[in-house]
């Protein structure tokens, strides 16, 4: 179809066909419409989803579901990865601080274990004040103590003591709660 106008002709184009009405033309659509249907979709009862509370709610167990894989995380985390109180690494090596007060005296005793990736036996310094001992680190296979005996004075006022572990050229220093003994 087109028609003129003082712009030029213009042509307006064949409506297109919604893709579920047939190949047909639209004589051939037709409206059905029955009432006693549309009513007895009205009055049929609504009956609620079978199953659980959860299986009504998805969202809410996905939810719950992730909530629970960070706290199994956490306390594996907790249990089994996290260093132990008075435990401290300083390059290949692992140490763990022993803290007594017996008498007027701190005793302190380090033990000192290898990781993977030890090697050779350099020298490891554990320093508490004023107090230094140097010993050699265990071979790779082994396990090492450090016995130390120092002044209760060492101690700040909430019984805890620096403890500065050096081994090579690494150096870490870890604040230890002295335990009381009965």
């Amino acid at each position: 179809m087109s028609t003129d106008n003082r712009y030029g002709p213009e042509t307006v184009p064949e409506p297109k066909r919604a893709p579920w009405y047939g190949s047909g033309d639209s004589s051939e659509i037709k409206m059905h419409y029955n009432r006693a249907d549309r009513e007895r979709q009205r009055s049929k009862d609504s009956t609620p989803p079978k199953g659980g509370f959860f299986r009504r709610n998805r969202s809410l167990t996905l939810i719950i579901l992730d909530v629970l894989i960070v706290v199994m995380l956490f306390f594996i985390y907790l249990i089994f990865l996290r260093p132990m109180e008075g435990e401290t690494r300083v390059g290949p090596y692992s140490f763990r601080i022993e803290s007594f007060l017996f008498e007027d005296e701190v005793v302190l005793a380090v033990d000192v274990n290898p990781r993977r990736g030890a090697e050779g036996q350099p020298v490891i310094s554990i320093t508490v004040d004023t107090h230094n001992v140097a010993d050699l680190a265990p071979l790779p296979d082994s396990s090492r103590r450090i016995p130390m005996r120092i002044p209760a004075a060492v101690m700040n006022d909430a019984g805890e003591i620096t403890v500065q572990i050096s081994v090579g050229n690494e150096q870490r220093s870890t604040t230890h709660r002295v335990t009381a003994e009965d």
